[in-house]
């Protein structure tokens, strides 16, 4: 079995210390990816429970070649609607194609809590799956949810590559 090269964006203390059990897996090579201070802090290590655990931090350049690309976020995935305000709002699990009707579901700018908005979320997914690379938009506040996408439950939106 080939090993997985996979690649989390948005990963804070908790979720790298997730990260960090889960690189003890045998079939995937899982890093964060951070850059400057972010990463420095990374590397030193995030304390958890008085113990502290050392993720995998990669540069965006040794990110390159990986087979899935995770955004840890403050929502779910891609709505159908606005959750904020259509309480019939319905997270999209899988995209095979990125065209008008997605990028319209994207809306504008994001919460408070995120920074990039689902506009720039599908941006990456975009340049993510025209590159080959499959990608997921998943919750980011409970990073444990990590355990259940990598055995194959719909958790978030996965973005599949052209």
């Amino acid at each position: 079995m080939k090993m997985k090269k996979i690649a989390v964006l948005g990963a804070g203390a908790v979720g790298s210390y997730v990260i960090w059990g889960l690189s003890k897996r045998d079939d995937i090579s899982l890093g964060v990816v951070a850059e400057g201070e972010r990463a420095n802090r990374l590397k030193n290590g995030c304390i958890i429970n008085g113990v502290t655990y050392h993720p995998e931090v990669w540069t965006p350049q040794e990110a390159q070649g990986a087979d899935l690309l995770i955004i840890l976020s403050d929502i779910n995935g891609l709505y159908s609607a606005d959750p904020r305000t259509d309480t019939n709002a319905q997270v999209i699990r899988e995209v095979r194609k990125i065209d008008a009707r997605i990028e319209q579901m994207a809306g504008g700018a994001g919460s408070a809590l995120g920074s990039g908005g689902m506009a720039t979320k599908i941006n990456a997914a975009k340049i993510a799956t025209e590159a080959g690379v499959d990608m997921v938009i998943m919750n980011g506040r409970d990073p444990e949810q990590l355990y259940a996408l990598f055995d194959g439950e719909p958790i978030g939106t996965h973005f599949l590559a052209e």
